[in-house]
């Protein structure tokens, strides 16, 4: 993810210049949400249809390699191809593990959605906010307050990608450790 720079504000000014900074914050956090939301959107379609190409090969296999054994004698296909098709399962299931195919499109649409919710909630209550300010602008009470929510919009954005990082995280750890129990040189170790 590309992060925008923070912007650079002024306080006490004025009450328009305040507003003003206020603005330059609130299209600062709208941003980072929209770019947060956005890659978890770009990335989650070729996520599903990689999985689901995994799940559907790998059913094909395992069904292939149980037929095999009932064709009748002698049967168009030798013996060995039932080990080759359950192979190919294996590896099918192990590519869908090590690189969490399938549970990654369900977690990066869950997290689109979390964020969306967190980037419509936040412009209503930002136009609230707003809403309380007089014609001039917001009083230095309504600057903190305003600063507050600002504040929680960008943690709580910052906290479902972590979230999301850390599940993938475990995954991957999980994974590994699957693959190589007694290796000791694993990278991600806890």
């Amino acid at each position: 993810m590309e992060m925008q720079a923070f912007p650079s504000v002024a306080w006490n000014k004025s009450p328009k210049d305040d507003a003003d900074s206020l603005e330059k914050l609130r299209g600062y956090i709208v941003g980072q949400a929209e770019i947060s939301r956005d890659w978890y959107k770009k990335r989650r379609p070729w996520r599903w249809v990689t999985s689901r190409i995994v799940v559907i090969l790998t059913v094909a296999a395992t069904a292939a390699a149980g037929i095999i054994p009932l064709l009748p004698n002698p049967p168009p296909l030798q013996p060995y191809w039932t080990s080759i098709f359950v192979a190919v399962a294996s590896t099918l299931v192990l590519i869908d593990s090590s690189f969490t195919l399938s549970s990654s499109w369900i977690r990066y649409m869950i997290s689109e959605e979390k964020i969306e919710r967190v980037l419509e909630e936040f412009q209503f209550d930002w136009e609230v906010t707003r809403a309380s300010w007089d014609q001039t602008g917001p009083n230095s009470h309504q600057v903190t307050d305003a600063l507050a929510r600002l504040k929680q919009a960008a943690l709580q954005v910052s906290q479902i990608v972590q979230d999301e990082t850390s599940i993938w995280a475990a995954e991957l750890r999980a994974g590994v450790k699957k693959q190589k129990p007694n290796s000791k040189f694993l990278l991600l170790q806890e």
